[in-house]
């Protein structure tokens, strides 16, 4: 049995005490303690909870019962072990402490004691209890817990110069594991054992017949301290005490060199300088994930251990990212001509050619159709096709007549129409490729499963370039599919937990997912071609512009944002530019500039730089583009269409507003899915809480308003003029224009 108290408490007058409560504290405490434990106002526990627990444990039901306290963060386990029962008491705080650790107390005077107890403190409960405990039989054959001894970590002097080895001794119960209860376990964290270090070849005791896992739970954490401190590049200092042990960790810059305390707080602290941070952190780590998993082999009851299952997950954490801390170094592309492969020439859309009459451009209703929850992102025009999707289907209509030409059944998580085909894919990870002018499947394939968010889907196909569909099958891995054959052409995935964002330019896919790096894959091999690490982390997904790849880290107070300018094709740097603010949304590339929305004091600011060269243009308050306001460049304008219903146009050259038009006509009107403007033979069609028709230089509208109630949550035009408007709470309607008549001069009748 060992008492650990805890430092800094604040002492009190002495209290007095029942001769019952004194008796129990005395029995359980130890006579020792009992005064000092008095003086600080100690608080027992629920004397009926512990009674109710010790007669499960003389009956045999239970093996080890647990009572919390209720006014303090406490709490108390009792274990069986033949006639006695062992006593432990700890601290239930993020990191535990223990103050009694299996203090061996007779049962039958345990009982007897705590009935006493009773009867001084709760005397209305202690009649009914007193007659339980008198029917309650021990049983006299209960077995001791069983002890096993592992041994782990470095047991002789490592090729580091730092490393740890325990030795552990695990008390298992005879309790099944197979049950459904997950809880909070402190008590089986309290197993005893011997932690030692080998630092530079020497080998150091540091704790012997201890709660080693509760001090490799201080070393883990101060490991956390020092990865938080080499995210943000600044100095640390610290030291996490537990009993008579010490660990700490002093370092101005964690990157280069960190200096190890251990030992005894007491005075027997040693100081080990200069050794390399990565070293020591994968020691620590790599103890604390042997130790855990010894204990969840020996004791399999452990895996529903939620103090137990947090911290292998903290470590495996920490141990991702010591994977990237020592990631291979950055490097370039030694043949960048490879990559800059020409896309395929996409058929030009034919622009339809608008006559005014007198009342302007105007448009009559051609169809109208009802479909169940169509989805915005699944509308597409394939010649004379109209393909519409929602959750349960997908139907693909005739873009003249609105009827049917063929239907399937099926979930699509994400859609994608190509050359090949219409690409869907599922929840499930089911990929089909279906033929769009018959609906029937091609090809067939599958990859992981992922409900966490909407499937992100490019094509990648080129004159050199078989067609590739790369999929995000998850927040970590990206996969290739090539789509002769349907089968997978490579898989990346990720160093750390985060959110995969890629970029495709050329034959090459940019990555980054959260952390300090920007890998460049080769889309035919999925190989990493260069790599680039900047100073802080890459939410963002880049911006390519020709051969500039335009790429915005945050800086490590998160308050402002470094713009990066990299040759696409080799990954060699070129500059950078500071931005006064921090980043929100993504960089876009629009008509050869390079617009980036920054947040400055809690105001939204819209900064134009050139694509070229990276310098600022001009800067002003954002229109409407952080909140997810579409954006379209036409002829030196940036037009901008808003969720707040306004549409404004902004000179690309100097940032003057142009003009600002408002398109609801109330505040409450509906704000459509889809908010980009489409340009179509010198007209602008802007949706908004309904299609607006306006001439591109002035914002004036060029006719009536568009005859239709529905919300343009999508929006197409085809080279007719024709326009397809959905609204996903189940309404799709075509309209075309009004034909219009002109007299000729000259003509006869």
């Amino acid at each position: 049995m060992k008492l650990m108290t805890r430092q800094g408490e604040r002492e009190a007058s002495p209290k007095t005490m029942h001769p019952s409560l004194l008796a129990w504290l005395e029995l359980f405490i130890s006579k020792r303690f009992s005064q000092r434990l008095l003086e600080l106002d100690f608080e027992l526990p629920p004397l009926s909870e512990l009674l109710s627990g010790l007669l499960l444990l003389a009956e045999g039901k239970r093996h080890k019962v647990l009572v919390p306290f209720v006014g303090s963060p406490l709490e108390a386990a009792l274990v069986r072990n033949g006639q006695h029962v062992l006593f432990s008491l700890y601290h239930t705080e993020a990191s535990p402490e223990a103050w009694i650790i299996d203090r061996p107390v007779p049962l039958t005077k345990a009982i007897e004691v705590t009935l006493d107890a009773i009867q001084a403190k709760e005397p209305s409960l202690w009649v009914e209890l007193h007659e339980r405990a008198r029917k309650t039989k021990i049983l006299k054959t209960s077995k001791a817990a069983q002890t096993i001894y592992r041994k782990g970590g470095e047991i002789e002097a490592p090729r580091e110069e730092v490393g740890f080895g325990f030795e552990a001794k695990f008390n298992l119960s005879d309790e099944p594991s197979g049950t459904d209860l997950s809880h909070s376990d402190v008590h089986a964290m309290l197993f005893r054992g011997s932690l030692w270090a080998w630092i530079r070849k020497k080998h150091l005791l540091l704790l012997q017949d201890f709660p080693i896992l509760l001090a490799i739970q201080r070393m883990v954490s101060a490991i956390a301290s020092l990865i938080v401190a080499c995210q943000e590049h600044r100095g640390l200092h610290i030291r996490l005490c537990l009993g008579p042990f010490c660990f700490g960790l002093r370092s101005h810059h964690p990157k280069a060199e960190v200096t190890l305390i251990l030992g005894e707080k007491n005075g027997g602290l040693l100081t080990f300088p200069s050794l390399d941070p990565f070293v020591v952190s994968k020691a620590v780590l790599g103890v604390a994930s042997e130790l855990l998993s010894t204990l969840l082999e020996c004791d399999r009851a452990q895996k529903r251990n939620l103090r137990i299952l947090a911290l292998f997950e903290e470590v495996g954490r920490m141990q991702r990212f010591l994977r990237s801390w020592k990631s291979p170094p950055c490097f370039t592309s030694a043949a960048p001509e490879r990559f800059r492969v020409e896309e395929e020439a996409k058929a030009p859309l034919t622009q339809p050619t608008y006559r005014l009459g007198k009342k302007g451009l105007e448009f009559v209703p051609r169809w109208s159709i009802a479909i169940d929850g169509i989805d915005a992102y699944q509308l597409f025009l394939w010649r004379d096709h109209l393909i519409v999707g929602n959750a349960h289907r997908i139907l693909a209509l005739d873009r003249n007549q609105g009827h049917c030409l063929w239907e399937t059944e099926g979930e699509a998580q994400s859609s994608l129409l190509t050359d090949r085909g219409l690409v869907l894919i599922s929840a499930s990870g089911a990929c089909e490729i279906r033929a769009v002018d018959s609906g029937e499947v091609i090809q067939l394939f599958t990859i992981a499963a992922s409900k966490e968010r909407k499937r992100e889907a490019i094509l990648a196909s080129g004159t050199s370039l078989p067609p590739t569909l790369l999929v995000v099958e998850s927040d970590e891995d990206l996969v290739a599919i090539d789509l002769r054959t349907g089968v997978p052409r490579f898989r990346y995935s990720t160093r750390l937990p985060g959110k995969l964002q890629i970029r495709r330019g050329g034959r090459l896919v940019f990555a980054v997912n959260g952390d300090a790096f920007i890998d460049a894959i080769d889309v035919i091999s999925g190989e990493t071609v260069w790599r680039f690490a900047t100073e802080g982390g890459v939410h963002a997904r880049p911006a390519r512009h020709q051969d500039r790849l335009w790429v915005v880290a945050e800086t490590s107070n998160r308050r402002e944002a470094i713009l990066y300018a990299l040759n696409a094709w080799s990954g060699e740097y070129l500059h950078t530019e500071s931005l006064n603010g921090k980043l929100v949304g993504e960089p876009q590339v629009v008509d050869g500039h390079i617009l980036i929305t920054l947040e400055q004091r809690g105001q939204r600011i819209l900064e134009c730089r050139s694509a070229h060269q990276g310098t600022l243009l001009w800067s002003g308050p954002d229109p409407g583009i952080a909140k997810g306001g579409g954006m379209l460049g036409v002829d030196g304008l940036l037009i901008v269409n808003g969720v707040n219903g306004y549409l404004t146009a902004l000179s690309m050259q100097s940032g003057k507003q142009c003009y600002r038009r408002a398109l609801n006509e109330s505040p409450e009107d509906a704000v459509p899915r889809r908010l980009a403007p489409l340009l179509r033979g010198g007209a602008l069609f802007v949706p908004s809480s309904r299609v607006h028709v306006l001439r591109a230089s002035d914002g004036q509208a060029l006719g009536a308003p568009v005859p239709c109630d529905l919300v343009p949550d999508g929006l197409i035009v085809d080279e007719r003029g024709w326009m397809y408007i959905a609204e996903e709470s189940g309404h799709l309607m075509a309209l075309n224009p009004r034909p219009t008549f002109e007299v000729i001069r000259g003509g006869t009748s």
